[in-house]
């Protein structure tokens, strides 16, 4: 059964609504004003929120407005209902990211016409959100078994030799095998912890109270947990001149041990594939109308091939360009 939230300031209209969608299989929530809307919305997550222009306390706008800028409701569907026809008032709520725009008085067939049209094409999306991550998961499968051959092969080379009957080795030649063996056990950890972590999230989009627990973790100062991952990596990689931080500061909604492994992976692969002494550059800025951080590594080693980026991507039809993802 789908959730609807119905945000009208005005009782008899916010009832009849709830009433005909009641009608119709669905389960609708009312509120009076927008700051009850807000709150239910953050409560109930609705599969569709309709929401009158002239709501009192919060206008229909600044509704719209703050629920885009949150995680959690930004995805959701969005109808303004508003006795307003002009036309700079349709293009508000649009460039607000409205999915529709229905004028008072309407038809019972023209609301409903509307959310079925609106919940269709979510659950469109939605399907195909599951059917690319189960896609992810298939060529990454698939593709860990060959990850993993590299550092193994590493392991079994110099461990072979170290056992083999007569061959004599110097402290110096030990201490080196023991740290390319270390380091490729590393390695293959970290493949093996990507790909558990990999699996973890594409089970959390189907499971609301693990979707709410990754939401509700933060890093309080990014600036700080990003400058100490990073110099810990530079260090680690024998390049902390090469290093060059430039952080806007800001407080992000994402647990410590994610935004970790991201810069853990793109900073050791900026590192790797760059020659020892050329900079690598990490920025991080605050996009305030996305309510989003940008975060940034160049480097100026080899590039990319447009198979590489699409092997990575696990995006594999050569019919597109990868422009069209």
């Amino acid at each position: 059964m789908r959730n609807i939230l119905v945000i009208e300031g005005e009782e008899n209209v916010r009832e009849n609504i709830l009433e005909l969608l009641s009608a119709e299989g669905y389960s609708p929530y009312g509120a009076k004003n927008g700051e009850e809307g807000i709150n239910l919305a953050r409560e109930v997550h609705p599969d569709l929120i309709i929401c009158d222009i002239l709501v009192p306390k919060l206008d229909g706008y600044k509704v719209r407005s703050i629920l885009i800028k949150e995680p959690s409701t930004a995805r959701i569907p969005f109808i303004f209902l508003t006795a307003k026809t002009e036309r700079d008032n349709m293009r508000k709520g649009m460039d607000l990211g409205a999915d529709d725009y229905i004028t008072k008085p309407f038809t019972r067939r023209e609301l409903l016409q509307s959310i079925q049209v609106r919940i269709e094409k979510q659950g469109m999306l939605e399907r195909l959100a599951r059917e690319k991550m189960a896609s992810l998961q298939v060529n990454a499968s698939l593709g860990l078994p060959h990850e993993l051959l590299t550092p193994l092969s590493i392991i079994l080379g110099y461990s072979e030799l170290m056992v083999e009957p007569g061959y004599q080795m110097n402290q110096e030649q030990i201490l080196r095998i023991a740290i390319d063996i270390n380091q490729a056990a590393q390695r293959m950890l970290r493949l093996i912890q990507n790909h558990l972590l990999f699996n973890e999230l594409g089970l959390a989009i189907s499971d609301p109270d693990k979707i709410s627990t990754i939401r509700s973790s933060r890093v309080v100062s990014s600036w700080i947990t990003i400058s100490e991952i990073s110099s810990v990596i530079a260090r680690r990689m024998n390049r902390e001149r090469d290093l060059k931080i430039n952080l806007v500061d800001a407080s992000l909604k994402i647990s410590e041990a994610y935004l970790q492994n991201i810069i853990e992976e793109i900073l050791e692969n900026a590192f790797k594939f760059s020659l020892p002494g050329s900079p690598i550059e990490l920025s991080g800025i605050l996009i305030s109308q996305k309510s989003s951080y940008l975060l940034r590594v160049v480097d100026y080693g080899q590039e990319m091939s447009q198979e590489q980026i699409q092997y990575i991507l696990g995006y594999s039809d050569s019919g597109r360009s990868f422009t069209e993802l």
